[in-house]
């Protein structure tokens, strides 16, 4: 390894710099720790890591979603809750170098990163996270773990497991929502504790198929999502009005539910008949009014979220759209909304009253909105 170190010293800098940019960051890492030359330290330096990873981020499109600290800082656990250093090692101070060249291997080993972009940015919708781009820290790296544990995630919990331990909110150092603190589970190897998330290969429901790289997964109240990506988004808006009850106004709300209704099987009415069979046909069809679905499943109930809206970065708030076929062959439909108003939830009596989530729902739903709710929207 020496002998080759040597050898790349006497390339010219252009085909030495061409050669690096194709090198994994495990071999980067090889590299730098075994030549002192130009080859190793001189080029592999925080500039060339830098750059690497600002390709990275543009080539997944995560430039609105996920940043980085580019100047290392000492973390101080001193001013960190006891519940917290308990929770979290010790975190050593890494030269920025090697915080860097651990952050472009995690990114070069994660997939395609370019699926969290829609769950981070309906985090940001729901409250979950308080600013875009979400800035990544050596604290993110430690809570990916170990080499060995990184791989042998999937694809989906890889990726989660760099930010989702900042999906959670506390209150007087207790967390309001623990169904979602899934970085218990995920950081101890998925280990089945109360805050566990449990990958299945197979499932006796109407998940019939699981991707590997993001597989049929559950949490601890028996909710199975469709894939892991998918349970994360609807534990995130289903707890988004709990997210942060200690902090704000009762009357002001994280989420609001704009309009409601309940189809349900009849003989007596060809309407009522139709009603339900359209209401039915949203939780199979694969293409929802052109929108992004997910689904989940327990023991009672199979929902589906149709995101109207939330999930592009141009988008100002989420509104989905959420059928529920209960036990007793009812299916209820939700209109919810993030969007903020200004105005006590409790004065927000129809669809009107949201300037922006109107003419989303009415153009995603058309002749559906008078079908379903009795009314043109």
């Amino acid at each position: 390894r020496m002998d080759a170190a040597e050898h790349l010293e006497d390339l010219p800098a252009e085909i030495l710099d061409a050669l690096l940019s194709y090198l994994p960051a495990e071999s980067c890492a090889a590299l730098r720790s075994t030549s002192d030359g130009r080859a190793g330290c001189c080029l592999i330096d925080e500039a060339f890591l830098v750059r690497r990873l600002n390709k990275i981020i543009k080539q997944h499109n995560l430039e609105s979603v996920l940043a980085y600290e580019r100047e290392h800082r000492r973390v101080i656990t001193s001013a960190m809750s006891r519940r917290t250093r308990r929770r979290r090692r010790r975190i050593s101070c890494l030269p920025r170098v090697d915080y860097l060249l651990r952050l472009v291997f995690i990114f070069e080993n994660g997939g395609d990163w370019g699926a969290v972009r829609p769950m981070i940015l309906l985090a940001y919708h729901h409250g979950w996270l308080k600013v875009l781009p979400l800035m990544l820290s050596p604290i993110d790296v430690q809570e990916a773990d170990t080499k060995a544990t990184y791989l042998s995630r999937c694809e989906a919990v890889r990726q989660y497991s760099l930010f989702g331990h900042r999906l959670r909110q506390t209150a007087n150092g207790w967390p309001c929502c623990p169904d979602l603190m899934l970085l218990e589970g995920l950081a101890r190897e998925l280990r089945p504790t109360r805050y566990s998330l449990r990958l299945r290969d197979s499932l006796t429901s109407a998940f019939k198929t699981s991707d590997p790289r993001d597989p049929v997964s559950t949490c601890c109240y028996s909710t199975t999502g469709r894939t892991f990506r998918e349970l994360i988004i609807f534990r995130m808006q289903q707890w988004s009005d709990r997210r942060d009850t200690f902090q704000r106004p009762l009357w002001q709300e994280a989420r609001v539910c704009v309009a409601t209704t309940e189809c349900t099987w009849t003989d007596d009415s060809l309407s009522l008949k139709e009603r339900f069979t359209r209401a039915e046909a949203l939780l199979k069809g694969d293409n929802v009014y052109g929108c992004r679905t997910v689904d989940v499943e327990n023991h009672l109930t199979r929902t589906r979220l149709v995101i109207f809206a939330g999930d592009q970065v141009a988008d100002r708030f989420a509104v989905h759209l959420r059928v529920t076929k209960n036990f007793s062959d009812s299916i209820t439909l939700e209109l919810l909304t993030t969007e903020a108003t200004g105005i006590p939830s409790y004065r927000l009596k129809t669809l009107s009253d949201f300037e922006g989530t109107a003419p989303i729902v009415r153009q995603k739903m058309g002749k559906d909105g008078a079908l379903f709710f009795g009314k043109p929207l």
